[in-house]
């Protein structure tokens, strides 16, 4: 693979420093003040060979809309369950809130999703357990007893069903079924183990979702990388965007990871190989 050669670099420490204090990015380099040194890059013409190819393969694997759609009903279902349980025991309605990748827009095909329930008290061990198991009602009522499985961890609770997709074809007897298995991890935001949430991220800078869905993918591909957390590889793609300032050679400037998604997914890949 063609990238630029040590002595194409052109380091400029009192630019990597100024790049370093306008830092926004969860690392909080910029904080600390570390110094910048611009890494390996794509040449334009490499970047440019790569963009619609992997932009292609992300497309490709990213999560369909039909199963969004799935997961926001699995996320009503289990709303349902908990204003029931609330009503009942004559308490504040707790709030069901999507969080994670799904949230951000960085969900692969078979990623879950993770539930945040809102409260404005703390929640007893028992009244956790006691909502986790009217939540699997509620949920084997929708989609069948044998369809649900759920498992209560120390901090949360998985929740898994079985249901089915019918695709949408012309011709009917071309028509498909197929089963489809969700999963979600629901957490009670001020339960009494464990501290309560920070808030929600709700967004995630546009230009970086392909970067980390790609992250995902060749982490998933290639045996021989380190199994990162998906909030580990947002923390290092929202560094290399809010940060990542690419070599500079001789000829035409290299794009920048803003401005291409092979460029990222590049200068993302060396930040792992150094961790």
């Amino acid at each position: 693979m063609a990238v630029s050669t040590p002595q194409q670099l052109k380091h400029n420490d009192d630019d990597a420093g100024e790049v370093g204090r306008r830092c926004t990015c969860p690392c909080v380099c910029g904080a600390r003040k570390i110094r910048y040194k611009p890494p390996y890059s794509l040449t334009p013409e490499l970047a440019m060979a790569l963009e619609d190819p992997l932009t292609s393969f992300i497309q490709e694997h990213a999560m369909p809309e039909r199963k969004w759609n799935m997961y926001l009903e699995f996320q009503g279902c289990i709303q349902e369950a908990l204003d029931y349980a609330f009503d009942q025991w004559k308490s504040l309605k707790a709030k069901v809130l999507l969080d994670g990748s799904v949230l951000r827009g960085t969900a692969l095909d078979d990623s879950d999703i993770d539930l945040v329930v809102r409260t404005e008290y703390l929640v007893p061990r028992s009244v956790k357990s006691a909502a986790h198991q009217i939540i699997t009602a509620g949920l084997q009522a929708k989609y069948g007893i044998g369809n649900v499985r759920s498992t209560e961890k120390r901090k949360s609770a998985e929740f898994v069903v079985e249901t089915i997709n019918a695709k949408d074809v012309d011709d009917q007897d071309d028509a498909t079924v197929e089963t489809v298995v969700l999963h979600a991890d629901v957490l009670f935001d001020n339960a009494k183990v464990g501290k309560p949430l920070t808030d929600i991220q709700q967004t995630f800078p546009e230009e970086g979702i392909k970067v980390v869905q790609m992250m995902k993918l060749f982490q998933r591909k290639a045996g021989s990388l380190p199994p990162l957390k998906g909030y580990v590889i947002e923390a290092l793609v929202q560094h290399v965007l809010e940060c990542g300032q690419p070599s500079e050679p001789d000829k035409a400037p290299n794009p920048t990871p803003k401005e291409s998604v092979a460029q990222a997914f590049y200068m993302v890949g060396l930040c792992v190989r150094v961790v």
